[in-house]
């Protein structure tokens, strides 16, 4: 086996640029998608953006704890330690800190990335009033409840989300925003 530090470096080369969170391709057909309602898919972008919103919150937290320890550790270090297992548990302390620099950043980027994509197609959607979501809510249930007595539901659900007519969900938002337009007279 190759030496641990190479088979990291290598890690964090060939897996940077590939999801640890969702895909794209997952936002869209199985969070938005997967609704049968807009007001539902509209709520499902955003529980999904608040996710990454609030991961990205944490992490920056989190960043922000690991310099002062980093720092501190650093401080400690460069001063007198009679102890020299106290050293080693320190400069042990101080690689592990940053050890982890690494997938911390991939992982940002990640749920920036997502973050991106939700937010763009949350901006293709009105912006739905508590009525009007709660006014769709019986449309959505009855078409999903529907689905299940008729056996579509686990993988066979899926495969329907994926080979569906991507077109659909379009003409549904189109359709919703129409009537909200017409609903305020416009």
């Amino acid at each position: 086996m190759n030496d641990v530090s190479q088979v990291l470096s290598e890690f964090d080369r060939r897996f940077f640029a590939i999801p640890f969170g969702n895909s794209d391709f997952q936002n869209r057909k199985f969070v938005m998608e997967a609704q049968y309602t807009p007001e539902r898919a509209y709520r499902a972008l955003g529980l999904r953006l608040a996710d990454r919103l609030n991961a990205l919150n944490e992490a920056r937290f989190n960043l922000q704890r690991r310099e002062v320890d980093i720092e501190e550790l650093q401080e400690k270090l460069a001063g007198e330690i009679p102890d020299k297992f106290t050293r080693r548990r320190l400069e042990i302390d101080l690689a592990e800190k940053q050890s982890t620099a690494n997938y911390t950043t991939k992982m940002v980027s990640d749920a920036l990335a997502e973050v991106a994509t939700l937010w763009g197609e949350i901006q293709k959607f009105p912006e739905f009033t508590r009525e009007q979501f709660e006014a769709a809510e019986q449309q959505h249930f009855e078409i999903r409840l529907k689905r299940q007595v008729q056996g579509v539901t686990g993988a066979i659900d899926s495969l329907d989300l994926i080979t569906k007519n991507n077109g659909e969900f379009s003409k549904m938002l189109e359709h919703t925003k129409t009537v909200l337009l017409e609903d305020k007279g416009l």
